[in-house]
């Protein structure tokens, strides 16, 4: 991350542009303001945290939404095809029983990410 990246938090609802890095700390300036609960997403326009799409409560809640065969899977923040693959793989899963994997005959579910995650789409 550099001055001038813009962060988007919130699936890109609230912009900051960052000023200045100084060791852990970010100083930014609010492009686009809003309200910011509690486990809310961050991003780098145009892609490239280093931070992991997905946390352990994420594979585990994919495994959990597998075993209800849903019909799609929203990932939020993929960085790439590889996070989104990720997804996939989580229903591969021996918890997930009886969801897709690539040796099942089951349909394998659908997997979006939202407009602000525009890299993992390419």
């Amino acid at each position: 991350m550099f001055a001038g990246d813009v962060l988007l938090l919130n699936d890109g609802q609230i912009s900051l542009k960052v000023l200045s890095i100084d060791g852990p700390r970010i100083k930014t300036l609010v492009l686009v303001g809003g309200e910011l609960g509690n486990n809310k997403g961050i991003n780098r326009q145009g892609g490239g945290l280093s931070a992991g799409a997905l946390t352990d409560k994420d594979r585990e809640d994919i495994v959990t939404a597998a075993r209800l065969k849903v019909d799609y899977l929203g990932i939020s923040f993929p960085r790439d095809a590889a996070d989104m693959d990720e997804a996939a793989a989580c229903c591969a899963r021996p918890a997930a029983t009886g969801c897709w994997s690539p040796k099942s005959s089951a349909r394998r579910p659908s997997r979006i990410s939202p407009p602000s995650s525009r890299p993992a789409m390419a």
